[in-house]
């Protein structure tokens, strides 16, 4: 008996030495970046991406000299060169344009701008990814291969619109977000906020953004007992304001029409167009307003052949002359002698309040016909059509960039040969971020959330589902374009968590479990 007691009281007191040592122990420090990038594999990793880089750009300025161009591309050089605002999209690509062609008039200099955007924020995006989240180096390989090699991210360097310079600073902004939760930096909310401004001014859909970086700055703030830094939490949603008050106040001066965005409206009578012809019977009494009511009266007017879902969901009720709302405008016009520009924005101003006040009256219904559908039209795959388009208004580019398109003929169609294993990809892409994000929520713990890895992860999960969920409330997805800019996002999520799942006790449990299973046979 006294054998034994004195036994467990050595093992005791070894029990309490060992917690006292390893309390004892300095806490490893995470070595510096730069080190960490002066590493051989990082070094050689960083050459063969580069590599790969250049020789996609020349294959790029061999094959494709000259850009690829969309209706919205003509707007948006004529707004640059005339140095003229746009009243029917965001000003900034304009801008960028204008910056780009100071620094050189050639037609050239939109694809080598575009395509270092593109070069230096991926690479910047997936070195961090690996060195914050810790991701191995063979995920890391096929993470990297996936995110450069995208036809659509490729063909986008060389296209004149503006979701490859957007694209390029989403990378960029979730690049700030990942350093922000590591280190735990004021610099890096500062240039996370920096980047912010001109993501909005390219694309609205940029404030989609801005509740991404108010929880970034929340669960880096975590444990935080000061209350200064707190008050930084004010910082997204002032932007967001400052930005909207902004762009109103511009608007205002040059149409004198006090609205944020000119085609808010269409946008938002395109997509209730789904509850039509049935809300025809939708009573006078439940619209508030004479314009609307006006309105309500001139599309029970408008014959039931008119609406159909698939008009809904190609936006053709915006743009279409012959649509009931291109028609309405025109006879506004008529009506008051109006410039058809002027009328447009007040025809969105109404088209707004009456979209509005029809949701209002059938949400469940138009959660049904519209929204889940919408949702759904993010994973339908879309061809590259732009390949072979023409240039209508060669003039305007003999004017600006001095060169002549008038006869010009792409003989090259590498981008749609891709299509068919794109569509093969973007099944197979679908299906992984859908495991992915459930099975991060289900291995969602309280413990989580004091590793830093797995907040990172958090912030980009919860982009994911900003993004899409923002854009399927504005917009059906109608093109390839739409859901390119979370693409390399949702790469950095997918693989990093699959790297932390490969570490977790969870999978080691599992393949020990089936050494196990493998032995009794």
């Amino acid at each position: 008996m006294k054998k034994k007691l004195k036994q467990q009281k050595e093992l005791i007191v070894q029990e309490e030495e060992t917690v006292t040592i390893q309390e004892e122990q300095p806490e490893v420090k995470m070595e510096s970046f730069w080190t960490f990038m002066c590493h051989r594999e990082q070094l050689i990793s960083l050459a063969v991406l580069i590599i790969l880089l250049l020789g996609i750009g020349a294959f790029m300025r061999t094959y494709y000299e000259i850009p690829f161009i969309y209706p919205d591309s003509n707007t948006y050089v004529k707004t640059a060169m005339d140095d003229d605002f746009d009243i029917y999209r965001p000003n900034g690509y304009p801008h960028f344009l204008q910056f780009v062609h100071g620094i050189t008039p050639k037609l050239s200099g939109i694809f080598w701008s575009q395509y270092l955007m593109f070069a230096v924020s991926t690479l910047i995006l997936l070195f961090s990814a690996k060195y914050v989240l810790k991701i191995k180096n063979g995920i890391f390989w096929a993470m990297s291969l996936l995110a450069i090699l995208s036809a659509r991210l490729i063909f986008s360097t060389n296209y004149i619109m503006s979701d490859s310079i957007f694209t390029s600073l989403c990378a960029l902004f979730m690049t700030a977000c990942l350093w922000t939760i590591h280190k735990r930096s004021y610099t890096w909310m500062i240039i996370g906020l920096i980047i912010l401004w001109p993501m909005c001014s390219i694309r609205y859909s940029g404030l989609f953004f801005i509740p991404v970086l108010l929880v970034t700055y929340i669960v880096s703030l975590l444990g935080v007992r000061k209350i200064v830094p707190w008050f930084l939490l004010l910082l997204p949603p002032l932007l967001g304001v400052l930005f909207y008050k902004t762009t109103r106040a511009e608007y205002k001066e040059v149409t004198d029409r006090d609205v944020f965005a000119g085609f808010a409206g269409w946008q938002k009578i395109n997509n209730a167009s789904v509850l039509f012809p049935e809300a025809k019977e939708i009573p006078m009494r439940k619209f508030h307003g004479s314009e609307v009511r006006k309105l309500h009266v001139y599309m029970q007017s408008v014959p039931d052949s008119v609406f159909s879902a698939e008009r809904t969901f190609s936006t053709d009720y915006m743009w279409n002359n012959k649509g009931p709302y291109k028609q309405y405008t025109f006879k506004k016009c008529m009506e008051f002698k109006r410039l058809l520009g002027l009328q447009w924005i007040i025809s969105s101003e109404v088209f707004g309040r009456y979209a509005d006040q029809l949701v209002k009256q059938e949400p469940f219904r138009y959660c049904k016909l519209y929204i889940l559908p919408s949702l759904w039209s993010n994973t339908k795959f879309h061809p590259f059509a732009e390949e072979n388009t023409v240039f209508s208004v060669p003039d305007l580019y003999q004017q600006y960039y001095g060169i002549d398109l008038t006869d010009f003929k792409r003989e090259v169609s590498f981008f749609q040969k891709t299509d068919g294993v794109r569509r093969i990809a973007q099944v197979i892409y679908w299906i992984c971020a859908v495991i992915s994000a459930l099975l991060f929520f289900i291995m969602m713990r309280k413990e989580c959330f004091k590793d830093r890895a797995w907040l990172c992860l958090f912030v980009f999960m919860l982009s994911f589902i900003f993004i899409i969920g923002g854009q399927t409330i504005s917009c059906p997805c109608t093109t390839w374009r739409y859901t390119m800019c979370f693409y390399q996002i949702s790469l950095v999520f997918m693989f990093a968590f699959l790297s932390y799942l490969l570490d977790s006790d969870f999978f080691k449990k599992l393949i020990s479990l089936v050494k196990k299973e493998q032995g009794k046979d």
